[in-house]
């Protein structure tokens, strides 16, 4: 399916995706460094941030990453998260949170075509591990605030 297509799928939907069902469509959607060309925001010093499209109830994010740009350690605000690679390599960390304790519990890196989908409580780190530019989708249900942590609790 398109970019344009999962746009059209999600304005036609009168209630956000489950995170399995929201994992679906990732898996299904194909999407290049052209369709979003107008959004690539690079910039020297951390990854670049551009909205390419929000609904009523998501928003869509088109992110960034230079060699070795890095994320804060950050939850969503509530929201739930999907993420898709268009180009490179990205790492993810998860981590727990419990009683001000933050503990790291899986690593996993994600290539071109691959994502995760993170539950409204996650709280992730995520970095560009390669030295090409990289370049994710970010699909936040509802619009998303960030939560930002260190790494020592």
């Amino acid at each position: 399916m398109s970019l344009a297509t999962l746009l059209h799928t999600l304005d036609r939907r009168t209630a956000p995706p489950s995170a399995p069902e929201l994992g679906h469509l990732l898996r299904r959607v194909e999407v290049t460094l052209d369709d979003v060309a107008p959004h690539l925001v690079r910039r020297p010093e951390t990854y670049g941030r551009s909205c390419f499209w929000s609904g009523a109830w998501a928003e869509l994010f088109v992110l960034t990453w230079g060699p070795g740009h890095s994320s804060t350690i950050h939850d969503h605000g509530g929201s739930s998260c999907g993420i898709l690679v268009i180009a490179g390599l990205l790492q993810e960390r998860q981590f727990c949170l419990r009683h001000g304790q933050l503990t790291a519990t899986a690593t996993r890196t994600l290539e071109r075509g691959r994502g995760s989908v993170l539950g409204s409580e996650a709280v992730h780190q995520v970095r560009n591990c390669s030295e090409e530019l990289a370049v994710s989708l970010h699909l936040y249900l509802p619009g998303v605030t960030f939560n930002t942590y260190a790494e020592d609790g």
